[in-house]
């Protein structure tokens, strides 16, 4: 930062502010900038009798104070009051103690102004400083003069980031830019918006600023819909080649909605080779939301309990509980409210100390409940009689053969050959006679 310029406006031989250091472009362009106006104001206020250049040379003259300046007057005097104009001893203050008190003055001046940044000043320091240095740099090198419109982006680009974004905002929501502000409303604008004694409403600046096609709504996708799912699955793969998905608009599946993602490109499906339209068939009815049934998530089941182990039994128990004719198992007594008279395989255990029942222990209610599940089920059934289809006529068995008829059968042989001898002898004995 330029130190501030030292003068005093104290002397009372001079009209003029006193010159007291250093010996830098800001201090020598501020006093003479001072000099100037105030020889100025002077001739608008006394115009019949003016300041002629002689008594403006020796007004100034007599307020350098500074020793090395001092000096330099003391020497040129005589030449200095000889000059004919203000503006010659100017040029001759500014070639002894600006120009020629380095050869790069103006580079320095340049450098000064154009990598100054607020970087944290308080934002009335950081737009005076700028002015400041503006100034030098005019003065010093008059063929790199800044001129407005450079300044003005100099001092809207050096201020922080935050100020500068919420200038832009400003401007764009007046209807202004910064080629049409001016550079003492702009500077003012800076300072209030930086102090907090602007307020920008933010409906507004929100209303009106542009689309901006790198913000993050473009990155947020919208909400998928059946419509758009059928669109873009219409746009992928086309009716002509699938009639299942033209009757039936979906989506794509999760594989290749992630390969798609992932910039994987689709292999092309082979042309046919037929030239022949396909025959479609009919489309079938679309598929709304109300023929699809959504799948209920079932609970994820309750985490394992911690088992109980009971401690084991001391002798004094054992002896105890044998003496009473208990159960060492579930500890049980026949003096106990819920003894049952059982043995170890069959013992029901105690589920609130952790004893589990024996192997081959079957609980009275598991087994009303299969009975009374039995009989909801066969009362649930409905029977309905149906009659047998007639079945086919059993062969009848010979009647059993008794041994009387045997004999009978015997008899009438033995009957039938007696009868037979005797026809045979009656007919001997006819053809005898």
């Amino acid at each position: 930062m330029f130190p501030s310029p030292s003068y005093s406006s104290s002397n009372q031989y001079s009209l003029a502010p006193s010159f007291t250091g250093p010996i830098q472009p800001s201090s020598i362009v501020f006093w003479l900038s001072r000099c100037s106006a105030i020889f100025q104001s002077y001739n608008d206020l006394h115009s019949s009798q003016p300041l002629t250049p002689r008594a403006q040379i020796r007004q100034a003259g007599l307020a350098l104070i500074h020793p090395e300046t001092s000096r330099w007057w003391d020497a040129q005097s005589a030449d200095l009051q000889a000059l004919t104009s203000w503006n010659e001893f100017v040029q001759r203050f500014k070639d002894r103690f600006l120009l020629n008190n380095s050869s790069d003055m103006g580079l320095k001046a340049e450098r000064a102004f154009y990598t100054f940044r607020q970087n944290g000043l308080p934002i009335r320091d950081y737009v005076g400083e700028l002015e400041e240095r503006r100034a030098v740099l005019n003065e010093c090198n008059r063929s790199s003069m800044v001129d407005d419109v450079q300044y003005k982006r100099h001092l809207l680009f050096g201020a922080d980031e935050k100020t500068g974004r919420d200038v832009e905002k400003v401007l764009q929501l007046q209807g202004l830019t910064i080629d049409t502000i001016g550079v003492e409303k702009l500077a003012g604008l800076i300072c209030e918006i930086a102090d907090g004694s602007f307020v920008i409403p933010a409906e507004s600046v929100a209303s009106k600023q542009p689309y901006d096609h790198t913000s993050s709504q473009e990155d947020t996708p919208p909400s998928p819909t059946i419509e758009n799912l059928s669109t873009e699955l219409h746009e992928t793969v086309p009716a002509h080649r699938d009639p299942i998905i033209a009757a039936h608009p979906i989506s794509r599946p999760p594989s290749l909605e992630l390969e798609l993602e992932a910039g994987h490109e689709l292999e092309p499906e082979p042309e046919h080779l037929d030239t022949q339209p396909e025959q479609l068939d009919p489309p079938l009815p679309s598929i709304t939301l109300s023929d699809l049934q959504i799948a209920r998530v079932s609970p994820p089941p309750n985490p394992p309990t911690q088992r109980l182990t009971p401690a084991p039994l001391t002798p004094e128990e054992r002896r105890s509980i044998a003496a009473a004719g208990g159960c060492f198992k579930c500890r049980r007594v026949p003096s106990s409210s819920d003894w049952v008279e059982h043995k170890a395989p069959t013992c029901p255990g105690d589920p609130s100390r952790g004893i589990p029942p024996g192997p081959r222990y079957n609980p009275p209610s598991s087994q009303n409940q299969s009975k009374s599940r039995h009989k909801k089920k066969s009362s649930s059934v409905t029977t309905i009689a149906v009659p047998p289809a007639p079945a086919p006529p059993l062969p009848v068995p010979p009647p059993p053969v008794e041994p009387q008829w045997f004999e009978e059968q015997a008899i009438r042989g033995r009957s039938s050959a007696a009868s037979a001898e005797e026809v045979d002898y009656d007919n001997d004995f006819i053809l005898k006679l």
